[in-house]
């Protein structure tokens, strides 16, 4: 009995530090992942281990991807594919699935590869030209999205969240991040 009222206490708490978190956050940001984060605002901190990952995202609706812009700062670590937007798309006009995921990273904006302690900026945007766009489940690449545009006018993004991720060893730092802008 006692441990089941100890247990009940602290789903409660949890509960109530999520609840916190959220509103403290200015609504803007949610997290999930199993490593170390820190939501400000438009503006997140991700620590993470070697086997680790992390991540914000935003709920938002499906529109056309000729209609929606993603757009961030990344001013910490970089690594191949971290940070990164993974981005939700309906390829099959549903609206209602997530047939694959659009990836812009630091990397393929321009960012170098490493550690990174003079806090560098490198602009993620799907508005850059010079953002490389990789489709998961393709294999396609196109040099920036109004070429993904150009080459899948019909595409839209998907019912399900896009999100910022970092999952691979280091220390990420991103602002000014917006779903849809």
């Amino acid at each position: 009995m006692r441990k089941a009222m100890i247990l009940g206490v602290a789903v409660l708490v949890a509960g109530v530090l999520t609840t916190v978190a959220a509103a403290s956050n200015g609504g803007n940001l949610k997290s999930f992942g199993d490593a170390d984060v820190t939501v400000q605002g438009k503006k997140a901190t991700f620590v993470v281990q070697p086997g680790h990952y992390v991540g914000v995202y935003k709920n938002s609706d499906s529109k056309p991807i000729s209609k929606v812009r993603f757009h961030m700062v990344s001013y910490g670590d970089v690594q191949g594919g971290a940070p990164r937007f993974s981005i939700a798309l309906d390829t099959n006009s549903s609206k209602k699935t997530t047939e694959s995921y659009a990836f812009l990273d630091a990397a393929n904006c321009g960012g170098v590869v490493g550690d990174n302690p003079t806090s560098t900026e490198t602009l993620i945007d799907t508005a850059a030209a010079n953002c490389k766009v990789f489709i998961n489940n393709t294999g396609e690449s196109f040099a920036n999205w109004a070429a993904l545009v150009a080459a899948h006018p019909g595409w839209q993004t998907s019912k399900d969240p896009s999100f910022v991720i970092a999952d691979a060893a280091g220390e990420y730092h991103v602002k000014d991040v917006s779903f849809y802008k």
